[in-house]
């Protein structure tokens, strides 16, 4: 009788200590988890913010260039569709704002962009119906690029316009 006493105390006291390990290893799992979710937290702010430096921007190539202000686009209220490859026209992304249709070319320049650009871009809005086309560049205009906008619905935005400017769809 003493032996099976015995026996039924010493799984009982087993099954204790189990479910007292379960539940420490529960709590460090949990733990991890929260540890794990702060630093992505983290780590997603600080490339929100690097996202708002000039500097980030230049250092984009091309594709990355156009990738980055697609995401940046759409999150400002835009309708985004990006065709940026080779044959695209001239046209990186298309913005839809109410019934506006905005073309976008992105040039990741390390120099200032010229009217060449500016004059193809015309010509594609003229070719594609849109209502206004942005060129936006990481490294601003020439004075020619400047003279041939003019008048014309065509915004030329160095990547500070975009970032810290009224760059918004505000669908009504």
């Amino acid at each position: 009788m003493r032996w099976r006493y015995a026996v039924e105390t010493y799984d009982a006291f087993y099954k204790e200590v189990l479910a007292e390990e379960r539940r420490i290893c529960e709590q460090e799992r949990r733990k991890q988890e929260e540890d794990r979710k702060k630093r992505d937290e983290e780590r997603k702010r600080h490339e929100e913010a690097k996202r708002t430096q000039v500097e980030y921007w230049r250092m984009l190539d091309g594709w990355q260039f156009e990738r980055e202000m697609a995401a940046l686009l759409a999150k400002r209220g835009y309708r985004v569709k990006r065709t940026g490859k080779p044959g695209d026209s001239g046209v990186d992304i298309v913005l839809r704002c109410g019934n506006q249709k905005i073309i976008v070319q992105c040039k990741a320049h390390k120099t200032c962009v010229g009217p060449h650009a500016v004059r193809d871009l015309y010509g594609t809005m003229k070719d594609q119906l849109a209502n206004e086309a942005w060129l936006i560049s990481t490294n601003g205009f020439t004075k020619g690029a400047y003279t041939f906008a003019m008048g014309k619905s065509i915004r030329l935005l160095k990547i500070q316009d975009v970032l810290f400017g009224t760059v918004g769809c505000k669908e009504g």
